[in-house]
């Protein structure tokens, strides 16, 4: 008896039946595949706009060079060295300001001589390292914490550390 009930619970279908079956399958999972990769594209698109946004809108409070700082007070720049004029100070601050909102290259360089600076922005506690060295012909400008890097032309150095 227990073959006959084997022989009444088996599926028969026809050939074609069973490549409709295939084909239908094989048509979701598609669909369900290119559905999956587009929701991911957006969601990656989104965040990309949404970082390239939080970067136009950061504002530097600070520069600290080491042995001297610019500093944003009640909206006016002010420079602890009294060797620096003011049009200089804004220029140099308007250079980095510009800087921080480009994105660079992949970090290269880890060890290099050079000036550190921290750049402190208003929407963040701690600081931004960079380290700033002249190379051949070039200047080499590396945001350590960000890992990304920027290769000037040398005659930029006075936009970026004032001499």
């Amino acid at each position: 008896m227990s073959a006959k009930k084997q022989d009444s619970q088996k599926i028969n279908l026809t050939q074609s039946q069973w490549l409709n079956i295939i084909i239908i399958t094989v048509s979701a999972m598609l669909l369900a595949s290119v559905l999956i990769d587009r929701m991911l594209n957006k969601a990656s698109d989104n965040t990309a706009v949404e970082q390239s946004r939080a970067q136009q809108n950061v504002i530097i409070n600070k520069i600290d060079f080491g042995e001297f700082q610019f500093s944003l007070v009640d909206g006016v720049w002010q420079s602890s060295a009294e060797k620096i004029a003011q049009p200089q100070l804004l220029l140099i601050v308007a250079h980095w300001q510009s800087l921080l909102q480009q994105s660079g290259e992949p970090l290269k360089h880890s060890e290099l001589n050079g000036h550190t600076l921290l750049i402190y922005l208003s929407n963040k506690e701690t600081p931004i390292i960079v380290k700033l060295a002249q190379l051949q012909g070039e200047i080499l400008i590396s945001f350590v914490t960000a890992k990304r890097e920027f290769l000037l032309p040398a005659s930029d150095y006075k936009f970026y550390y004032p001499s």
